[in-house]
């Protein structure tokens, strides 16, 4: 099963102040991330973290990396106003990429709160949305849901794709984990970035970039362990030798 995240990136910091403090991954894109790795652990597939933002975006595409995304991508927009063209343009990066079974969101944006963007999204791709997801299970090609309803909730079926917007918040905990951070941050990962050519926004591009570092890394050491437990304690060893405490 394939699935794909929609991320939004979190405004720059002299913006961050007209709606709330907050850098990376907002928590109501992090609860749908770990709600699309959890359906992957369950059904198997593969979870793909796309991020509609400028170049310095590419920082939450690793970000989503180290929660254990298989791939995430950038798609190029200077602005992330306008939320019609981002639905376009996100619509048109999808189709390029192949399209996917399930399409997660969150309930909406920190900056805007328009909570328009799926719905515009899911028009443009010409599938099904299902709204106010507090639940979803997947059974024989299909997708079962319990949402939000006026009175209490309600459950509904759905063919694949579709775009699910979810609202659940009591998603199995997950953590980044080591290898997962250095895998997402080494020079070899390179984020894929899709841009839309000039005038004409439902076509998209894949342009593909090196991830180069502003600056080499000096004194670079490679920790080694038997398990997790054991390279964790192997860092917090050498962060206290550096004083970084």
């Amino acid at each position: 099963m394939n699935i794909l995240v929609y991320l939004k990136e979190v405004p720059p910091k002299e913006e961050q102040v007209k709606y709330q403090t907050a850098e990376g991954i907002s928590d109501s894109d992090k609860n749908v991330l770990k709600e699309a790795l959890n359906l992957r652990d369950q059904e198997g597939g593969t979870v793909t973290a796309m991020v509609i933002g400028p170049p310095e975006a590419e920082k939450t595409a690793r970000e989503a990396l180290t929660w254990g995304a298989d791939r995430a991508v950038l798609v190029f927009k200077k602005e992330t106003g306008d939320i019609s063209h981002s639905a376009k343009l996100l619509a048109g990066a999808i189709e390029a990429e192949g399209m996917f079974d399930i399409i997660l969101c969150g309930r909406q944006a920190i900056d805007g709160d328009a909570a328009h963007m799926a719905a515009m999204t899911a028009f443009f791709l010409k599938i099904p949305l299902i709204a106010y997801s507090k639940k979803m299970k997947v059974s024989d090609k299909k997708i079962f849901n319990w949402c939000m309803a006026l009175e209490g909730t309600e459950r509904t079926e759905s063919s694949l794709p579709a775009l699910v917007l979810s609202v659940r918040e009591d998603n199995a905990l997950r953590h980044p984990n080591v290898a997962d951070i250095m895998s997402a941050y080494a020079e070899s990962t390179v984020i894929p970035v899709l841009k839309a050519e000039q005038g004409k926004t439902k076509k998209i591009i894949k342009q593909v970039r090196e991830y180069i570092p502003d600056e080499a890394p000096k004194n670079r050491q490679m920790l080694t362990g038997r398990d997790e437990q054991e390279l964790a304690e192997k860092l917090w060893q050498l962060i206290k030798e550096k004083e970084a405490v």
